[in-house]
């Protein structure tokens, strides 16, 4: 046909080799694409950090290929990291604040999925009593600016002196 001035035949398709299949791989990688997403659409939940865990902990024990094993480890131990960075940015978020009252306040209101998932709470632990420390001493301070303020006649400061002792006074001292 060619050489009556027609045009060559269109050649065959060539096969294209198709990638061997393997669902058990693809539903492997896909679960654990769906953990991935459940763990970024919960980054700014704590309450959430057990179920990221908990999915990471039975996708390992469930997978078989070592691939995706290794995957799913080092994603594991990325959001490890991240939930010990954010503790951390947490303690140091209340260890900047000046007043030792509300630096205590913050302290106890730590929250407690962080501290029970990581390592915070022995720095937390050893923090409380300095807090108190604080606390203590500008008590002593203030009460003794108070004495000095009501035996010389300077009236002006003492209601925000009264404001903080009775703000940082406890038990049998607030009542005096």
């Amino acid at each position: 046909a060619a050489l009556a001035g027609g045009s060559r035949p269109p050649a065959p398709p060539t096969p294209v080799a198709a990638a061997p299949a393997s669902p058990v791989d693809t539903g492997v990688d896909d679960e654990l694409l769906k953990i991935t997403s459940f763990e970024t659409a919960n980054l700014g939940d704590y309450a959430a950090y057990p179920a990221i865990l908990s999915k990471y902990d039975d996708y390992l024990r469930s997978t078989t290929h070592a691939k995706s094993a290794e995957k799913a480890e080092a994603a594991r131990t990325r959001f490890l990291n991240l939930m010990t960075e954010k503790a951390q940015a947490e303690f140091d978020r209340i260890l900047r604040e000046a007043d030792p009252v509300r630096r205590l306040s913050a302290l106890d209101a730590y929250p407690p999925i962080l501290r029970a998932l990581t390592t915070i709470d022995a720095r937390l632990r050893e923090e409380r009593p300095r807090i108190l420390e604080d606390i203590e001493r500008r008590f002593a301070e203030n009460e003794q600016k108070l004495d000095q303020d009501l035996a010389e006649g300077r009236f002006a400061g003492v209601p925000a002196l009264i404001t903080d002792l009775l703000r940082s006074a406890e038990g049998v001292r607030k009542t005096r």
